[in-house]
């Protein structure tokens, strides 16, 4: 819903995590400034990942800010990769090591 969101009213967000998601539609234009990060496990059979990798090529002819980030063996879920994925784009600095 965040991704067709931004397509709707851009400027809305920021930055939009989709995860497992899809387009509805074949987006008209960008969503800019928001920046698109897809996130998609490489076995979801819900959703499956070339739904992710066409959007991610739909929305970078049309010349938005976005990435693809595909997770081998993961299905219709979030595991500790994918959240350690959206920290990585959300915290500044090294998240190597402990305070």
């Amino acid at each position: 819903m965040a991704l067709e969101a931004s397509l709707a009213q851009p400027g809305l967000a920021g930055r939009v995590f989709a995860l497992a998601g899809r387009l509805a539609a074949t987006p008209q234009h960008s969503p800019t400034p928001t920046a698109i990060h897809l996130m998609h496990g490489n076995l979801d059979p819900v959703m499956p990942v070339q739904l992710a990798i066409s959007a991610c090529e739909q929305l970078h002819n049309l010349g938005a800010t976005v990435t693809l980030q595909r997770f081998d063996g993961l299905a219709h879920h979030i595991d500790g990769r994918v959240l350690m994925a959206i920290l990585e784009h959300l915290l500044p600095g090294d998240r190597t090591s402990t305070p």
